[in-house]
């Protein structure tokens, strides 16, 4: 699909609907930007975990959510 797409005033380039719903892209979605050699690629944002997931998926050796407070309040994070 090759299609001409034109900066505004404000320098927002809008893309045209067709090639978003060909991509699924929805309202307000958020997109990266990565400049190439080879010009623009536009991907989906990835959504990251809670934070607490993100802990979770570390395995560490913490017994309890308490315990691990007082581990980081004392400094002994490793």
């Amino acid at each position: 699909m090759l299609q001409t797409v034109k900066v505004d005033k404000q320098g927002k380039l809008t893309l045209p609907q067709d090639a978003l719903d060909a991509l699924g892209v929805k309202k307000e979605a958020e997109l990266v930007m990565e400049l190439t050699d080879n010009g623009v690629l536009l991907s989906f944002k990835k959504a990251l975990p809670p934070l607490t997931e993100q802990i979770a998926a570390m395995n560490l050796p913490i017994g309890s959510w308490e315990q691990m407070e007082t581990e980081t309040e004392a400094g002994r994070t490793s």
